[in-house]
């Protein structure tokens, strides 16, 4: 009976809680002979890029095309998207689905919950609000 209850507490304490905050920030990083680089890094006062044709990946948006991450994917391995969300009480980066880095922007407020893999995952639940500029 102890373990059944233990393993109920269990499951209820690592369930991922769903919190609320503002994109910080969003990039992608990539892996290439062993090293990882800062591919881009949109943030809420501007982009900084760090590969010189990053206009021609990102024309007039903060998303990526199948057709730019495929480029992005010839140059490097392990393409990782990150999304940094500014909550009362941190600013912490979070990996990310391509759908969920796709999904906001730089100052939306959004709902989320963080996920317990390997490394800590974000998944976006609703975007409260985005900034239009």
């Amino acid at each position: 009976m102890t373990a059944v209850i233990l393993v109920a507490c269990l499951g209820y304490c690592l369930r991922p809680v769903v919190e609320e905050g503002v994109v910080a920030a969003k990039g992608i990083s990539g892996e290439r002979e062993g090293s990882v680089y800062t591919i881009i890094r949109f943030h809420e006062t501007g982009v900084n890029p760090k590969i010189s044709d990053w206009r021609s990946l990102f024309p007039n948006t903060t998303r990526l095309t199948a057709q730019a991450e495929a480029q992005l994917k010839w140059r490097y391995t392990d393409i990782r998207y990150i999304v940094n969300v500014r909550t009362e009480i941190r600013t912490m980066g979070y990996y990310a689905s391509k759908e969920d880095f796709n999904s906001v922007e730089p100052g939306d407020a959004v709902r989320f919950r963080i996920l317990h893999r390997r490394d800590p995952t974000i998944k976006i639940v609703e975007v409260l609000h985005r900034e239009t500029g």
